[in-house]
């Protein structure tokens, strides 16, 4: 599905007809550059949507939105240590 596969960044987007999608196969075979691409733009999706970093700042601004006292107190007794514990 086209959330998943940027095309010509992480991926080929192509109709799902038999010859469009054996084309497309062999287009990526057949070129190294094109597979290397590809593999590097997939992992780099990968790291930004689902990796760690990513992850944690979700998880921070989850806190921060469903206890906003609590983020603001721990913010002025702790400085930004909540932070850069829920960032580490």
């Amino acid at each position: 599905p086209e959330e998943f596969v940027i095309g010509g960044v992480c991926g080929e987007l192509v109709d799902s007809r038999p010859d469009a999608v054996a084309a497309a196969v062999a287009r990526i075979i057949g070129d190294e550059g094109l597979r290397s691409s590809l593999s590097s733009g997939a992992r780099r999706l990968v790291e930004e949507r689902y990796g760690p970093a990513r992850a944690r700042a979700v998880l921070l601004q989850q806190l921060q939105e469903t206890f906003p006292a609590s983020a603001e107190r721990a913010r002025g007794i702790r400085g930004d240590h909540a932070e850069a514990v829920l960032s580490a």
